[in-house]
């Protein structure tokens, strides 16, 4: 990936600028700031909240700095947590069990499962896509579905499997046979 060492970027560097998705709000809700951290925020320009009590300031996601990019990667006032928080693609990334390409492409797979699930949601007031998602979630979990299990996650999986078979492929008879298949095992 030449781009990135041309620009003098380490590849932790890199991914975070081009992933993005904690700054759009898409995995989370809100940044939480120091006290310390408050006049260099409010000079980048982030409306913080109006609460009083030592550490329970904050903005709102998305970052209403971001532009395709973090403007403020490089400044010494960027908020803390902006630096500090890993996910795990950074984390295994910086553990070389995993490398930048591939992060990134699993990291633009994912965005583009977002793009395609934003379509077609009904129009909101809701300018952070973790609050949309939350009925979503409700309704997994009610049916006895926990996205933070495993198993789950495979039977999610699978799901948007069989999802992009019906939708893409027009596959119906297995839909419409499975319980044929499934007594003669």
């Amino acid at each position: 990936m030449k781009k990135y060492k041309d620009s003098g970027l380490s590849p932790s560097e890199k991914l975070c600028i081009d992933c993005g998705l904690c700054c759009t709000g898409y995995l989370f809700t809100y940044a939480g700031l120091d006290d310390e951290e408050i006049p260099g925020a409010y000079s980048l320009g982030l409306p913080i909240d109006t609460l009083e009590k030592p550490g329970e300031r904050y903005f709102e996601l998305p970052c209403p700095l971001w532009n395709g990019k973090c403007p403020v990667y490089a400044d010494v006032r960027k908020p803390k947590v902006c630096g500090v928080y890993k996910c795990n693609f950074l984390r295994t990334l910086e553990a070389g069990e995993t490398d930048l390409e591939q992060a990134l492409k699993t990291i633009n797979a994912t965005k583009k499962m977002i793009t395609e699930f934003k379509q077609g949601l009904p129009e909101t007031q809701n300018r952070n896509f973790c609050l949309e998602l939350l009925p979503y979630l409700d309704a997994l979990e009610r049916a006895g579905i926990h996205c933070d299990s495993e198993g789950d996650q495979y039977l999610l999986l699978a799901g948007m499997i069989l999802a992009q078979y019906s939708r893409q492929f027009g596959v119906s008879q297995l839909f419409t046979n499975r319980r044929k298949y499934l007594s003669s095992e």
